[in-house]
């Protein structure tokens, strides 16, 4: 992994809480094209759904960037935050929201002044979505904000996935 690109870890538990299927996997929100994440489907999969993010190093985000899937009327993320830890099972601390997403396909960009100071790993924690049984995520992409980390510089004011 090189330097404040994302690691691509989020297939194992402890990176989400949990996936339609191997098709519909967390790792889906880190590229642009192809199929969306899932969480499961049915009584309570459409609140408290998590992605984390391994960062690799410890960074400062600024901004969040969210791509809604298009044809799946009601699964969009409405409420969520973000969250910030150390170490990848946590303990989680509240960096940024909660926001409320719009229920529109054109990315939506959220800019925040984080609680965290530096942190390693950052979770997506989605509240609840629009109304249907599972909650689904297109693509997310990350701005960072200036830091220096062992003397390497993270890029500052673009976005951050997996393709950066």
């Amino acid at each position: 992994v090189s330097s404040c690109n994302l690691d691509q870890g989020q297939t194992s538990a402890q990176y989400r809480s949990g996936s339609w299927s191997s098709d519909y996997e967390a790792t889906n929100v880190l590229s642009s094209g192809g199929r969306p994440w899932h969480s499961a489907y049915g009584s309570g999969k459409n609140v408290n759904q998590w992605i984390t993010f391994d960062f690799a190093q410890p960074v400062r985000l600024s901004a969040v960037a969210l791509s809604q899937p298009n044809g799946w009327n009601g699964a969009e993320i409405k409420k969520f935050e973000l969250r910030c830890a150390d170490y990848d099972r946590g303990p989680w601390t509240r960096a940024a929201g909660p926001f409320t997403a719009k229920q529109q396909k054109a990315e939506q960009i959220i800019t925040f002044e984080s609680e965290c100071d530096l942190s390693r790993y950052w979770r997506l924690f989605m509240y609840d979505n629009y109304g249907y049984g599972y909650i689904t995520l297109q693509h997310i992409r990350f701005k960072t904000a200036a830091i220096v980390h062992e003397g390497v510089a993270c890029p500052v004011g673009t976005f951050r996935d997996r393709k950066s």
